[in-house]
């Protein structure tokens, strides 16, 4: 039998890169829920692809509907829209019939020069 060296399926697996730190016992328990928040405000892998995926070419979608559709922090939602904004893979447009609009519009409406952007069309496929 050999000894040392690789071996298949041994090791830390694959992910973010860790780093050992030593704290002390009494603070053990905020850094582990300084984590756990951290990873739930993160937005997940591949955020661009859901949201696209989540949309239908050339058709009028709610922002409203996306952010309920999509598990990842409203924060980090607004600001993937503006970069596929800015990148010429959507368009963000405000709801022009103010009866239309309802509570809901005006609080998951992402902000673009102080005017609020409710509707969304998906412009590549």
């Amino acid at each position: 039998m050999t000894k040392g060296g690789a071996r298949p399926g041994a090791g830390r697996k694959k992910g973010d890169p860790t780093k050992l730190m030593r704290i002390p016992i009494k603070y053990e328990q905020q850094v582990k829920d300084l984590i756990k928040k951290l990873k739930s405000e993160a937005p997940p892998a591949g955020l661009e692809r859901i949201i696209l995926n989540a949309l239908v070419s050339n058709e009028r979608s709610f922002i409203r509907d996306l952010k309920s559709q999509v598990d990842a922090p409203a924060a980090s939602i607004d600001e993937k829209l503006k970069e596929l904004q800015i990148a010429g893979k959507i368009a963000l447009d405000p709801m022009d019939d103010p009866e239309e609009i309802t509570e809901a519009d005006r609080k998951t409406a992402v902000m673009i020069g102080g005017e609020p952007q409710s509707i969304i069309y998906k412009l590549v496929d």
